[in-house]
């Protein structure tokens, strides 16, 4: 996989979206980040410019999530303060082309720029953080951010091992994130039916089968794309669906899931992907 010296890539790596969308694929590539563009070279980013990174007059924009937040978004006060629906409106409507993550995203980017391409999200499975861990089938794991405040009120009532700064739980460094499902046995994945979370990635359910655990989704968008939910687990009510779930049924559902991600949404065969269209806008 070569990619054209034209096209740079740039990185705020502080960013768990950056991480998995810039950072992680063009290292899995070999590839040296850059601080900003030389004066004919293409520019590629996630959302917004990094900060160290300074605007040219053409790039590709790479998305992973709606850029209009529900107003019960901890983070949409700070949105709209800073106008960054704004901002990324302006990239996409400006961007030679746009990456996404998943058809839904594609729809609303297609409103706004015809040159709309989509990348899922992948892993570089069993390497480094990303192998499997010795599962707990007793033991409840929840990865996430602030911004799930809302979705984890569904599992309000179970003994959950948080991380990502939810109920003062700690943060761990983008690097070794993955730990946080070190010798836990099921992931949890509740999500709110949103415009804005249907427009998510299916990443979660990625880093579940990355260490071998079961996992237990909302049935709703972006977790019931065909194939995906063959090898899911859904629930209305969490606890409810917990009790009637055996060991056996776990571990098979951890198996399945490890397999599946890993014939579908391995990092080397989606950057081929990434490298054709990216280089198709680069020449």
């Amino acid at each position: 996989m070569e990619l054209s010296t034209t096209l740079v890539p740039l990185s705020n790596s502080t960013q768990s979206s950056d991480y998995h969308r810039i950072s992680l694929p063009f290292y899995q590539m070999g590839m040296q980040l850059n601080k900003r563009p030389m004066q004919d070279q293409i520019a590629y980013f996630n959302r917004i410019f990094p900060l160290n990174g300074v605007k040219t007059g053409r790039f590709i924009l790479d998305l992973d999530d709606y850029w209009i937040l529900d107003k019960s978004n901890p983070f949409y006060q700070t949105w709209k303060l800073y106008r960054i629906s704004e901002q990324i409106i302006d990239n996409i409507k400006n961007a030679i082309a746009v990456t996404v993550t998943n058809t839904r995203l594609a729809d609303k980017v297609l409103k706004l720029n015809k040159n709309v391409h989509v990348i899922p999200n992948a892993l570089p499975f069993d390497k480094g953080q990303f192998a499997r861990t010795e599962p707990d089938f007793t033991k409840l794991v929840y990865a996430g951010g602030k911004s799930h405040e809302r979705d984890i009120q569904l599992l309000s009532d179970l003994p959950v091992h948080y991380y990502g700064g939810l109920k003062g739980s700690p943060s761990l460094p983008l690097p070794v994130y993955m730990s946080a499902y070190n010798h836990k046995g099921v992931a949890l994945v509740p999500l709110y039916p949103s415009t804005f979370n249907a427009c998510k990635s299916n990443l979660k359910i990625l880093e579940a089968g990355a260490k071998g655990l079961a996992c237990i989704c909302s049935e709703v968008d972006p977790y019931i794309d065909p194939g995906d939910r063959e090898v899911l687990l859904y629930a209305d009510k969490f606890k409810d669906t917990l009790k009637k779930l055996r060991e056996d049924d776990l571990q098979g559902n951890a198996e399945e899931l490890a397999e599946y991600v890993r014939s579908k949404y391995n990092l080397d065969e989606v950057n081929k992907l990434r490298v054709d269209i990216l280089n198709h806008y680069a020449r």
